[in-house]
C-alpha cells in the first residue's frame, strides 16, 4: 500500500491549494511596499552613481543608510522564521515580500534579507550551537551598527 506524499496530505479537499493573503500578509505587503516607495525607488539613481564611483567590494552608503530605517520599521530579517531575531514568517508569507524586494536588485540587502546571508543565518539559527548563534547575532547587529555610522 503506497503512502500519500506530503503534497497530497496537505492538499485541501477538492485538490486545489489556496494562496489567498491573510490580513497579516496584506499588512506586511503594504508596509514593505510603502518602504520601497518611500526609501528604495527614489534612491535607485544614487545607488548606480555610488556603484560607479566606489569600490565594488564595499557596500554603498545608500544601502547602509537605509538599513537602520528598515529595522526601525520592523522590516528586518524578514526571511528568518521561528526566531526572536526574525519576522517569524512562513515561506508562503515571506514570498510576496521577497517578490516586492526583488523589484530592485539591491533592496533585499536593506532588509537584511539577501542571499547568501539568509541561508547561512537560518542554518546557524536552526542548527548552530550557542557560540555560533551568538557570533551570527553579533554579526547581524554589527552590520546594523556599521550602517548607523556610515
Amino acid at each position: 500500500m503506497a503512502l500519500p506524499g506530503l503534497a497530497a496530505r496537505n492538499r485541501p479537499a477538492g485538490g486545489a491549494m489556496h494562496f489567498d493573503f491573510t490580513p497579516k500578509m496584506n499588512d506586511d505587503r503594504d508596509r514593505v511596499s510603502a518602504f520601497m516607495d518611500q526609501h528604495i525607488y527614489p534612491q535607485e539613481d544614487r545607488f548606480i552613481h555610488e556603484v560607479n564611483q566606489g569600490d565594488r567590494w564595499q557596500q554603498t552608503a545608500v544601502v547602509e543608510e537605509l538599513k537602520p530605517l528598515a529595522r526601525a520599521a520592523g522590516l528586518w530579517n524578514l526571511f528568518l522564521p521561528d526566531s526572536p531575531h526574525g519576522a517569524g514568517l512562513t515561506n508562503l508569507e515571506y514570498a510576496p515580500l521577497a517578490e516586492l524586494m526583488g523589484r530592485v536588485e539591491w533592496a533585499s540587502e536593506v532588509f537584511n534579507s539577501s542571499a547568501p546571508d539568509t541561508g547561512n543565518m537560518e542554518t546557524i539559527e536552526r542548527y548552530g550551537n550557542d557560540a555560533q548563534k551568538a557570533q551570527v547575532h553579533r554579526s547581524m547587529i554589527g552590520k546594523l551598527e556599521l550602517a548607523k555610522h556610515a
